[in-house]
């Protein structure tokens, strides 16, 4: 996928949580980036934090429009947080990554293909 083509709606809405959490952030979302596979959305809401971290992720997605960044003024805490990161997501398929996690190059790739055997199955 070219990171100049329209929006077309992803495989996979990958929803990352932050809350203070600077420290970390490029690494986490720069494993997402990496991913193997590139059909994918990255949201991102800003939990009312005080330190860099949504200068770090505004920064994250000026370099990729598969990067979104939203922001809550107040702190509304990570259920509230992650609810509205699901009504934003357009993805077949939504995976969680954590502002501290790295995922693996291969993360998306293999949970997708996991989940499209699952559905194939007859249950």
């Amino acid at each position: 996928m070219s990171l100049e083509s329209p929006r077309q709606l992803p495989r996979v809405s990958v929803v990352l949580p932050v809350y203070n959490g600077a420290r970390w952030l490029e690494r986490a979302i720069d494993s997402i980036v990496a991913q193997t596979l590139e059909d994918w959305e990255l949201l991102i809401v800003d939990d009312g934090s005080t330190d860099d971290s949504l200068r770090l992720c505004q920064a994250s997605a000026a370099k990729d429009i598969r990067i979104r960044v939203f922001r809550n003024l107040t702190n509304q805490g990570l259920a509230r947080t992650m609810n509205r990161l699901v009504s934003l997501s357009s993805g077949r398929y939504i995976a969680v990554q954590e502002q501290d996690d790295v995922s693996h190059r291969e993360r998306l790739a293999r949970e997708v293909e996991v989940l499209d055997s699952a559905l194939k199955w007859d249950w």
